[in-house]
């Protein structure tokens, strides 16, 4: 069973994949959200097979939205569908399937940064032809919290499964699942700027996500106020969701609401402006995956304070770049962001170490060329 990753040489992304096939890799989004993890992880990775002069297909459904728009722009050719009708019971998937199998299967690789429907998976491998090229799933989430019971049937028409965290391969085999996996981090955004922190007087904490019950804002309005009362400071929250109007009305209720600035939804482009001007992000998630929005928060110099969940716990690993918390009391919580605040204040929390141990262990120039050793892996 291979587990981990091979070393790479010291080479380019583009010398990597000269050195062996593939010419072309699909990448099989399937519902393409307007923003989200996966979807940015699809940007990331087609900008970087298009700079290596790999032909990258992309095929999806769902509404147009300008990250989609981007990856688009990226690609080589794109095939997808408005139809949205049906979810519940995987019909755009299989549509999908049906429409573009032969466009799907005539390439070199499958690439899947999430699973479909189990009805649109079987389907496709039913429809494979002699010589079917290998599929590659690239899981988003913790395994467990997506098959609670055991891995499904279909997992085994994969070639390969990559993990973000040796704690979700560990999910996998407990789970029963028996084929490849490979460990390699989401590769973060591209980046050039270090920008120092903002000045002291007032403690900006972000919060950069969905407000939905998975990223736990209630919880974070609870442990800011505890927060407010040792330091000035205020909440910037970057994002939208169906908690919006609930999180206000806590806010008010809890005496901070002046405190608490609500931005709403970012755009992709407008995401690094708006983490500079902040002195530090918090993720109290209940679950997470990879949880990329803080691997863009790193990109850009600034510490993270996050729950023990996902892959978290291992990409906070490093007191220098942030902690991780239990999400069990506010205080406790706040307790900790104050730690790293006096981190800051104290020179021990910088932003060239930050992006020093983002280059290191999160940069496209390092996580890209993992991906394209085990896509050309699979291809043997």
């Amino acid at each position: 069973m291979d587990t981990h990753l091979h070393e790479m040489p010291a080479v380019t992304l583009s010398q990597t994949v000269a050195n062996a096939e593939p010419k072309s890799i699909t990448v099989m989004c399937g519902g393409f959200a307007p923003f989200g993890g996966v979807e940015t992880f699809a940007l990331n990775l087609v900008q970087e097979l298009k700079l290596a002069r790999v032909q990258t297909r992309v095929v999806h459904w769902g509404k147009f939205s300008p990250l989609l728009e981007q990856v688009l722009s990226s690609a080589s050719w794109s095939r997808g569908l408005r139809f949205r009708w049906g979810c519940r019971w995987g019909l755009p998937d299989i549509a999908l399937v049906l429409r573009y199998s032969r466009f799907i299967l005539s390439s070199d690789v499958v690439l899947f940064p999430k699973t479909l429907h189990p009805l649109a998976h079987q389907l496709l491998w039913s429809l494979r032809r002699k010589r079917t090229p290998p599929f590659i799933l690239v899981t988003p989430y913790r395994p467990i919290e997506i098959w609670p019971q055991a891995a499904p049937a279909f997992l085994a028409n994969f070639h390969l499964i990559m993990v973000q965290a040796s704690s979700f391969a560990t999910e996998l085999l407990k789970l029963g699942y028996r084929g490849a996996i490979r460990i390699a981090p989401y590769p973060g955004p591209k980046q050039s700027a270090c920008p120092a922190f903002p000045t002291p007087e007032i403690i900006r904490v972000g919060f950069l996500g969905r407000l939905v019950r998975d990223k736990n804002p209630l919880f974070l309005l609870n442990s800011f106020k505890c927060f407010l009362a040792g330091t000035q400071a205020t909440l910037e929250v970057y994002g939208d969701g169906p908690l919006k109007t609930e999180m206000k009305a806590l806010a008010l209720e809890l005496g901070i609401s002046k405190h608490v600035n609500f931005h709403g939804a970012l755009q992709h482009n407008a995401v690094s402006a708006e983490v500079d001007k902040c002195h530090l992000f918090v993720f109290p998630s209940v679950t997470e995956g990879q949880c990329l929005a803080a691997v863009e928060v790193l990109s850009r110099g600034r510490p993270v304070v996050g729950s023990p969940v996902g892959a978290l716990e291992e990409l906070l690993i490093d007191r220098r770049v942030g902690r991780v918390c239990l999400t069990t009391s506010p205080s406790a919580f706040a307790e900790t962001i104050m730690q790293v605040v006096q981190a800051i204040r104290s020179g021990e929390i910088t932003p060239q170490a930050i992006r020093e141990h983002f280059e290191k262990h999160l940069s496209r120039s390092v996580v890209v060329p993992k991906y394209i050793a085990a896509i050309n892996d699979s291809m043997r």
